[in-house]
């Protein structure tokens, strides 16, 4: 290698590395802006402030600490509802032979596609006369017919998709009834891709915002829309920069587990059910 190509090496990878360094300043500053702020109370902050406290984690309102409550419920509710509604579901289409698979899985997806604010008024006019506006279950079954159900349908097919049929098949052969198969075959093969799928739709519907907040109201107040509108009437105040800070927190920490301590190949359901076969 000649001294020319050995400088355009070392420019090239120096180039990847700027490149890499400024696209992850520029996806992590809005987060590292707001758990700084956080620590000084203000949004306008110092790069060399006095000092760092905690006072605005210990200013957190007792309503903040209901509504995070309240959201982290909704998320466990709808991921578990949702994936007790699809295992059985996803299973049946994606085995079967239906003529009409393809347009279940059309439809399946028309939630994840339309914009967000469009589900949400077309929930408030279906919910407004069936009283499940400013309430738990409507906003349960809110997050379950438009985030839930399509996500969990959309990753477990996959998920079955790489499982060996002739595992099913030989279950089968031998006398199993299909719920037998679906429950001792398949489900336990399904395992890690369940996991991961139930943590995607959990942490979806925690940070959910535009689609319940307009059937959210005070009895049914979901800590990203209490935020919202605190921040809109009040500005940041600080209690609610600490309370975005601990979102994050939640948010990396999830990230944490997915991506660093299950690693990639969990989010593949397919790889991992082809290796457990």
């Amino acid at each position: 290698m000649t001294g020319l190509d050995k400088l355009k090496r070392g420019i090239g990878k120096a180039m990847y590395w700027i490149y890499i360094t400024v696209i992850t300043f520029w996806l992590l500053f809005p987060c590292l802006l707001i758990i700084y702020a956080s620590f000084q109370g203000t949004l306008d902050v110092s790069l060399i402030p006095e000092s760092l406290s905690f006072s605005s984690y210990r200013q957190i309102p007792s309503n903040y600490w209901e509504s995070l409550w309240f959201t982290l419920m909704l998320a466990f509710s709808s991921a578990t509802l949702s994936l007790i509604i699809t295992i059985p579901a996803s299973w049946s289409i994606t085995r079967g032979n239906s003529g009409l698979n393809k347009l279940v899985n059309n439809i399946v997806m028309i939630p994840l596609v339309l914009p967000k604010i469009i589900l949400g008024i077309a929930l408030l006019l279906f919910f407004l006369p069936l009283r499940l506006t400013n309430s738990y279950y409507g906003i349960l079954l809110a997050l379950i017919g438009t985030t839930g159900v399509p996500m969990a349908y959309r990753y477990l097919c996959a998920v079955i998709e790489g499982i060996d049929e002739r595992l099913e098949q030989a279950a089968l052969s031998l006398g199993a009834s299909r719920t037998v198969v679906l429950t001792r075959v398949t489900i336990p093969l399904m395992g890690p891709g369940i996991i991961v799928t139930w943590l995607l739709i959990f942490m979806t519907n925690f940070m959910n915002f535009l689609v319940i907040y307009f059937i959210a109201g005070p009895r049914a107040n979901p800590i990203a829309v209490r935020l919202f509108s605190d921040v809109v009437e009040r500005g940041a105040m600080p209690h609610s920069l600490a309370m975005s800070a601990i979102l994050i927190y939640v948010a990396l920490g999830f990230y944490f587990i997915v991506s660093v301590w299950l690693g990639p190949k969990y989010l593949s359901g397919v790889v991992f059910a082809k290796r457990e076969t």
